[in-house]
This record gives structure tokens, sequence and C-alpha cells, in this order.
């Protein structure tokens, strides 16, 4: 044993990205519903990047 102190092992950077929503594509959806596209279809438009 060296008896000297260890170099604390260096964590990898973890940034917490929450992506949000930009207000003119939360009014998309919101322009969808009410002229009648269920909410289950503009939850799948937005899940795949159409919105």
């Amino acid at each position: 044993m060296s008896g000297g102190r260890r170099a604390p092992a260096s964590r990898p950077e973890t940034h917490e990205t929450h992506e949000t929503i930009a207000p003119e594509e939360a009014m998309k959806g919101i322009v969808a519903w009410l002229m009648g596209v269920p909410i289950v279809v503009i939850i799948l438009l937005y899940v795949f990047n159409i919105f």
C-alpha cells in the first residue's frame, strides 16, 4: 500500500435536458384539437415529430 490518497473517481458530466415545446408547436396541437382531431392522434403526431 502506498499510503497516499486516491484521486476521486471522475464522474462523466450528466446534464438533464428537459426539452420543452415551443409555444408555436403547442398551439398546433391546440388548434388541431379544436378542429376535431382526437388527442391520441395529436400525441402520436408529437411523438413522431410531425408537429
